[in-house]
């Protein structure tokens, strides 16, 4: 059975998380625990665009983006993907302090549904991340859809109990 650890960050996060993890020691964990493959994503791109470089058959790269760069986050996007050889889309409501069903993130996602990526959202962290917001870019009727999204953390259940049709929403960590 292949082992992926779904949810690796690349760099040094301060406050409040107070971690931080180089391309050499994630690969030494991911060698001592047996684990194949790692969904990497860094604050810096260009971190996760290393360790993609560096162990292509290893790191599937996220590329992390910030809403509030408007068209330019969109540009990047189509870029990460096309040209880089990233896999899927990153969004931290927590650092970039915005809501995830808020109007800034559409253009995002709407261009992730265009480029068929995964959408991983960090959540868990009031007030940024809930369910509910994450869970209504998941919901059939919602105008942009993610049609792969995944909640990092907490409160997978409550994503899935906020729209009808979870079948787009994979289950990451515990559920509360």
């Amino acid at each position: 059975m292949q082992v992926m650890d779904a949810h690796v960050h690349l760099g040094a996060f301060g406050y409040p998380f107070h971690v931080a993890l180089t391309l050499d020691g994630l690969i030494q964990l991911m060698d001592q625990f047996d684990v194949e493959r790692s969904l990497c994503s860094s604050l810096d791109n260009q971190f996760t665009l290393n360790a993609m470089r560096t162990h292509p058959d290893r790191i599937v790269g996220l590329v992390w983006l910030n809403p509030y760069h408007g068209d330019r986050a969109v540009t990047d996007l189509t870029t990460a993907v096309r040209e880089q050889g990233f896999r899927g889309l990153k969004l931290h409501p927590l650092i970039h302090s915005f809501l995830p069903n808020d109007p800034v993130v559409h253009p995002l996602i709407e261009e992730a549904a265009r480029l068929g990526i995964a959408v991983y959202i960090h959540s868990g962290h009031p007030p940024f991340s809930l369910p509910w917001s994450i869970g209504e870019l998941a919901d059939p009727r919602a105008e942009p859809q993610v049609r792969h999204l995944v909640p990092s953390h907490a409160f997978t259940t409550g994503c899935r109990r906020t729209v009808r049709n979870p079948s787009g929403l994979h289950r990451r960590g515990s559920e509360r």
